[in-house]
């Protein structure tokens, strides 16, 4: 009876082995394949110049300074415009130091490692196991989720952010709430507009630890960011004005098609 039995359970967990090596395999195919082929015109090449441009002193939202730090490494395509806030700029700064196709390896490195981690820690929050059907089919669904493939061939910072705040989730259930709130905090630092709402959950469940943590965290990149501006004398916040209106008013494809003229 166990053989009867048993021969369909194995039957079915090969057929959802073969759906996630075919998930992997449309995954590399979407996101690193495709983060080769034109990764100077995306994002990447955004943050990476912003974040340069903050380390040395120079403006990191004007496009003219972003677009010849660029040429100066080695690229040959017009960043668009810098909308992020000053505090990205300290997390990636040891990135952006790297030369560009070094910083363009570690990026794809990265963010591959960190959708991979962020989906073996939800499976381990929802209690999933590969080698249970429905741990199987969990990974499939999840490496075939677009998002991750486009922000992998974009050179997106989604996935890091996403990474955070997975990370986050851990230490609320472990009972880790300096991990938490740290986490949410760099979280903000990269993408506000996804970390703020996990900030939000944690006052709303009275995290007070967490949220203590997140604030002093955060408290203290931004100070960071905005003194390294303040020192280095750089009239920054009209530039980033001129271009969070550019990027409210003509969409985010009015921001991704704006190119200088090569020189």
């Amino acid at each position: 009876m166990t053989s009867t039995t048993g021969a369909p359970r194995k039957a079915v967990l090969w057929v959802l082995v073969g759906l996630v090596a075919m998930s992997c395999l449309y995954s590399l195919n979407r996101g690193p394949y495709r983060a080769w082929d034109g990764i100077d015109g995306r994002d990447l090449n955004v943050f990476y110049t912003a974040s340069q441009a903050w380390f040395y002193g120079s403006n990191p939202y004007d496009s003219q300074n972003l677009y010849e730090l660029f040429v100066g490494a080695g690229g040959n395509v017009a960043p668009g415009a810098s909308v992020n806030p000053p505090t990205t700029f300290v997390l990636l700064a040891p990135w952006a130091v790297l030369p560009w196709p070094m910083a363009v390896v570690v990026s794809i490195f990265l963010n591959v490692l960190l959708a991979a981690a962020s989906v073996a820690t939800v499976m381990s929050l929802a209690h999933l196991r590969v080698s249970e059907p429905r741990g199987l089919l969990f990974l499939a669904f999840a490496f075939a989720l677009a998002s991750f493939h486009t922000s992998i061939a974009w050179g997106q910072l989604t996935i890091a952010a996403t990474a955070l705040v997975v990370a986050s989730l851990w230490g609320t259930v472990h009972d880790r709430p300096i991990l938490s709130g740290v986490s949410i905090a760099l979280a903000i630092a990269l993408k506000p507009q996804m970390g703020l709402i996990f900030l939000l959950l944690l006052l709303a469940r009275r995290q007070s630890k967490a949220v203590f943590a997140a604030v002093a965290a955060l408290g203290i990149i931004a100070t960071v960011a905005a003194a390294r501006l303040a020192i280095a004398a750089v009239d920054w916040l009209p530039t980033l004005a001129s271009n969070l209106a550019q990027f409210t008013q003509g969409g985010v494809a009015t921001i991704l098609s704006r190119r200088l003229p090569t020189r």
